[in-house]
């Protein structure tokens, strides 16, 4: 509840001119000061007040329990400290600009204390804005002498100059014409070296932007400094704060009259720029209106002056965009708290604000993604062997996913039209978790929205938050991509319950696998080469059956299945796979005897986990996750599973010396396979001959890293790959989750909280959760050791990692199965209940428990 907090430290009531705040207003600027009082503290040294953080008795409290201790306070109308302002928030980016400015006017001078507005920043003002100075002219006769006199002599900046500059910040920030003069005036004066330094700043090199049309012409370097002298005082804040209101409703106006505008009229773009960045935007006040207006200007931005604003955004540093992420974030979070927290039916999806705010985002992010490191190269060899793959395998009957989205729909515009998506982000300018609105995520009623989405690939303008995955949390897209994966399976079972009508024979709807446990590899492999004569047949839900056991599989069965038919894969005696020693990882066996076929069917195998919602307990490097979607592994992926070829190749680059005297390597290299049998490959042609040098040594480690990590192991990996594709080329996968969320999806996690299983479990057949033995038994389990606790999650759900979201997340159910006998425990799996005997004592349970968890395989043994 990230966003949340950050909320609650600056949610006011709307109070404009004389209007009298709101009953709900005040209680809200109650919590937003409460909240500063408990976080920031009343700036009083030695407070004596409990409940302020400048008494220094007192414990630093987190955001989380700061909010709930605001809420608190002001529900009971405990008393706020007497020195308690609320003050508008300021970024750490204008802080630093102002410290630049101040510091290149005068040198050796103390910083201007933060409440006072200094005569010679006002002279500085007045120099740095000369359009501010015309008006002060034309609203001041005597302001020339005013000038004077104030520039030498300790005159009163409050009596003499405030009300000129006041009025003329009023004029100039209430009228777009002249604003944009001013955005004129102030590119004509050449940058000083502070300004590039602060333009600068966290960036390695100086960036390079695209020329597209539209771009917005202003200089922002010069209006952060403009704001910092403004906040200096309270009476220019408030004609700064009068202003910008009227000035973006008059814009808005002017929109919706004439929206063809934004075609022809670039200062609108170049309002919107210094809008965003204005400090104001942070306020209580304007979280309830005046934001939420300039967010409806930007929304209603056409592609063309998106794309700019992108470009235009990609020359910040992070920090700078950061801020403008940040705000927005605040206000989606304090929509949320005031509207959608009570779990009514209103749909955040549905609120304007949140649709508007969403859209703005989406441009920031795509300039984050910009401005930092990018790669945009796709693996075409392993796209056109998948592709040759599924091309290779019958089509099937004429197709009755009616309405079923294809993968390429799952693409922005703004996206396609920069050609740019997530996966392209190497290093981003802002990370992409800074996007995620965790506020937001709690209160998605997803099954709703993702009704919306589908609905909306049909040329409705419905809204839906799948057109910004950005903001989802890897919990919510679990759950999208869950409702895709079923719309897709009962799609099928439609379709083969048409087909059967029309043909008058019995088709299964199911994808049916029986097989023997002493030969479960071989089995499957031969049913699932079956079934790829058809490929809708893999589209099907997976029904598993054990040869001689009961048990109908309502997702247990197939649980054990993918664990034990992964136990056999990736035993090393198969030679499918080796584990390297160093990181104790699997990858492809390059001399591996298996045919390219046995590959694709393991590939399938993973597909068919993922499609039906199984984890599985296996381990490869987190980059084989990129090459999953597309993305060829890099020189940087070595570290993960050879970690000391990785350390190897950097000494190479890093080395000081001659590298081709001293370590005379050469484009070739040799290797032992698993055998032990030795080889060599030429990086490049007659590589033997092809001496590294200095000048050389960085195309050695890339052609070395794409061997080691991609040609050696092509044939593999990309039969490997055609199977996974075979089963989700379809899927939104590869455009809603990052590679790391993909090893999440697919492996699990491997963080126990058991207290969480614990807290969110429900009870049955008797039990509670005050009843002597469940308390027995949540007492034996967080007492078992960590294996002993996987086997016991292994024994009741069919798996021994934990989902997406955590323990919390399986809903665990304790029914009672009778008085206390010397039965073992049972489960059922697919519906994670474990029957549990009401023991006399916790001795017996834990003596049963364990032995249940430790024997219990397979089904029709309980």
């Amino acid at each position: 509840m990230k966003y949340l907090m950050q909320t609650l430290s600056s949610s006011g009531a709307t109070a404009s001119g004389g209007i009298a705040m709101s009953k709900r207003g005040a209680m809200k600027l109650q919590i937003q000061l409460f909240y500063k009082q408990l976080t920031e503290g009343c700036g009083k040294q030695h407070c004596t007040n409990e409940n302020c953080a400048s008494n220094s008795s007192n414990k630093k409290l987190s955001c989380d329990e700061a909010a709930a201790q605001a809420i608190l306070l002001a529900k009971n109308k405990v008393e706020l400290c007497n020195d308690h302002r609320s003050k508008i928030a300021r970024t750490d980016n204008l802080r630093s600009d102002m410290r630049i400015y101040n510091n290149g006017l005068r040198e050796n001078a103390e910083e201007t204390p933060a409440t006072t507005l200094d005569i010679k920043n006002i002279a500085y003002l007045f120099h740095k804005v000369p359009l501010l100075k015309e008006v002060v002219c034309r609203s001041c006769p005597d302001y020339c002498t005013l000038w004077k006199y104030c520039t030498t002599k300790q005159a009163s900046v409050e009596s003499m100059c405030l009300p000129p500059l006041k009025q003329a910040i009023s004029n100039v920030f209430s009228n777009s014409k002249l604003l944009n003069r001013q955005t004129e005036d102030s590119k004509q004066e050449q940058p000083t070296s502070a300004a590039c330094a602060t333009n600068n700043l966290n960036s390695a090199a100086p960036k390079t932007i695209k020329t597209v049309p539209y771009m917005p012409t202003v200089d922002m370097t010069f209006f952060r400094t403009l704001f910092v002298h403004i906040l200096e005082d309270e009476q220019l804040q408030e004609a700064l704060n009068e202003a910008v209101s009227k000035l973006i409703h008059e814009v808005e106006k002017e929109v919706s009259r004439n929206p063809n505008q934004y075609k022809t009229d670039p200062n609108y773009l170049n309002l919107i720029v210094i809008m965003l960045e204005c400090p104001l935007m942070q306020s209580p006040e304007s979280l309830e209106e005046v934001f939420p207006t300039l967010l409806k200007i930007v929304a209603k931005l056409p592609l063309a002056t998106q794309v700019a604003l992108v470009h235009h955004w990609s020359m910040y540093d992070g920090n700078q965009l950061r801020n403008i992420i940040e705000t927005i974030q605040q206000l989606i979070a304090y929509q949320v708290a005031m509207n959608y927290m009570d779990e009514t039916d209103r749909a955040a999806h549905n609120d304007e604000t949140i649709i508007n705010a969403s859209k703005a985002l989406n441009i920031l992010y795509f300039s984050s993604i910009l401005g930092g490191e990018v790669d945009c190269t796709r693996d075409e060899q392993g796209a056109a062997a998948s592709k040759l793959m599924r091309d290779a395998a019958p089509a099937g009957e004429d197709d009755f996913h009616i309405g079923v989205i294809d993968a390429g729909d799952w693409v922005s515009d703004l996206g396609k039209e920069l050609k740019l998506v997530g996966l392209d982000s190497i290093e981003p300018l802002v990370p992409q978790t800074e996007f995620v609105n965790e506020a937001l995520n709690d209160v998605i009623k997803i099954d709703k929205d993702y009704a919306n989405y589908r609905i909306s690939q049909q040329g409705t303008n419905k809204y839906s938050f799948l057109h910004y995955p950005f903001l989802l949390t890897t919990l919510s897209k679990t759950t999208y991509l869950f409702y895709d994966n079923r719309v897709r399976m009962y799609s099928e079972r439609r379709r083969t319950l048409m087909s059967s009508l029309f043909s008058g024979s019995a088709i299964n709807p199911f994808l049916k696998i029986q097989v023997r446990r002493a030969h479960i590899i071989n089995d499957t492999l031969v049913q699932l080469e079956m079934a790829t004569e058809n490929l809708k047949n893999l589209r099907k839900q997976l029904y598993v059956e054990f040869d001689g056991e009961e048990g109908a599989d309502e997702g247990g069965v197939s649980k054990e299945f993918f664990a034990l038919m992964v136990e056999e894969i990736f035993n090393p005696a198969n030679g499918t796979f080796i584990l390297v020693e160093e990181s104790q990882l699997f990858w492809f066996n390059p001399e591996s005897f298996e045919g390219q076929m046995q590959y694709k069917l393991i590939g399938i195998i993973l597909g068919l986990a993922i499609y039906n919602n199984c984890i599985l307990d296996i381990k490869f490097p987190a980059f084989l996750y990129k090459k999953l979607l597309g993305r060829r592994a890099k020189f940087r992926d070595i570290k993960d599973i050879y970690p000391v070829v990785y350390r190897s190749l950097c000494d190479i680059l890093s080395y000081s010396g001659n590298v081709e005297q001293d370590m005379m390597l050469t484009f070739r290299v040799e290797y032992s396979d698993i055998y032990g049998c030795p080889h060599t490959h030429d990086l490049k042609k007659e590589g033997n001959k092809i001496p590294v040098t200095n000048s050389n040594r960085q195309e050695y480690v890339d052609l070395y890293s794409d061997w080691l990590l991609n040609t050696s192991v092509e044939e593999q990996f990309n039969a490997f790959l055609g199977g996974f594709e075979l089963v989700l080329s379809k899927s939104p996968l590869k455009y809603l989750f990052k590679p790391k969320e993909v090893e999440l999806l697919l492996c699990g996690s491997e963080h126990y909280d058991f207290k969480e299983l614990e807290d969110s479990a429900d009870y049955d057949g008797g039990f509670t959760r005050d009843s002597q033995t469940v308390k027995d038994f949540w007492s034996v389990v967080h007492e078992l050791s960590e294996e002993e606790q996987k086997t016991l999650l292994q024994f009741s759900t069919g798996s021994d990692r934990a989902p997406v979201g955590g323990l919390s997340k399986l809903k665990m159910i304790l029914a009672r199965n009778g008085p206390d006998s010397d039965r073992l425990p049972t489960a059922h799996t697919c519906f994670n209940v474990i029957l549990l005997p009401d023991y006399k004592n916790k001795i017996k349970l834990r003596e049963r428990l364990l032995k249940a968890i430790k024997y219990s395989k397979g089904f029709g043994m309980l």
